[in-house]
This record gives C-alpha cells, structure tokens and sequence, in this order.
C-alpha cells in the first residue's frame, strides 16, 4: 500500500498475477503458501475470496483442473475493486490501532460466518474521524 504526499491510497501488489483469487476454507495451504510469508498469520483478503468445498466456484476450479491439468500460476478470477478496499481498510486500521492485527486466519473465518465483529476494535480508535458504525460516520458525543 503505497500513500502519496496528497494522501491518496494506491495498491500494489508485484505477484498478483500468480496469487489464486479464491481460497478453500478447508485447506489453508495456499493461504500460507502465497500470502503468509510473513508468518504473522495476519489475514486480510476480503471473505468472498474464501469458498467451501461444495460450492459453485469448488466445482469450477476441479472441472478446470481436470480440463486444463495443471493450473498452477493461473488467475481463477478477478480481483474487484470492493476485495481491495476491504483489504486496504484492514491495512488502515492496524495503522490507527499501532500495530494491532485486525484479522488472523481464524478470526477471519469467524468474521466471514459473522460469529466476530469489529465494533470493539473500532471503539478503540480515540480519532472521531474514523470511527465507523454500519458504515456511517458517527462522530463522538461531547
């Protein structure tokens, strides 16, 4: 994430070419394989990348492996500018929280199921700015 000196926000991302778009949620390897190199296990890839096993997209990417054999370094999708967002929000806001992680691989699957929230973590932020509730602005009662 780059930040230029007028504040606007580019993304970048050299590897995006050989990065699947979208992960299994029974099988974290690719997960780890392509984008925990930091070992951190910070998870912030948006929750519509991640599928299970008996979805429409789990059934797509065998019938293409079957097809096609080996799909390795392939894209299986496009990344939309909402999947980058969200990423960029998640890099945002352990910015503001100096450095505390938003999401680890399992809290985002709880987030995806919709069992963990953000509230408490954005409660924390002391900025009336940035605070965020059902994505309005809510500035801070006096």
């Amino acid at each position: 994430m780059l930040i230029t000196s007028d504040l606007s926000v580019l993304l970048t991302d050299f590897s995006s070419a050989f990065k699947p778009t979208y992960l299994p949620l029974d099988d974290p390897s690719d997960f780890s394989f392509y984008f925990d190199t930091s070992s951190r296990r910070t998870c912030y890839i948006a929750p519509e990348r991640f599928y299970e096993a008996d979805s429409k997209h789990a059934e797509n990417k065998k019938a293409t492996a079957t097809a096609e054999g080996d799909t390795w370094g392939k894209r299986d999708g496009k990344v939309t500018e909402e999947m980058d967002v969200f990423s960029a929000g998640c890099v945002l806001a352990e910015m503001w929280t100096d450095g505390r992680t938003v999401f680890n691989l399992s809290e985002m699957f709880a987030y995806r199921d919709g069992s963990v929230g953000l509230s408490a973590m954005l409660d924390t932020i002391d900025d009336e700015y940035v605070r965020v509730s059902m994505g309005y602005f809510f500035p801070a009662q006096d």
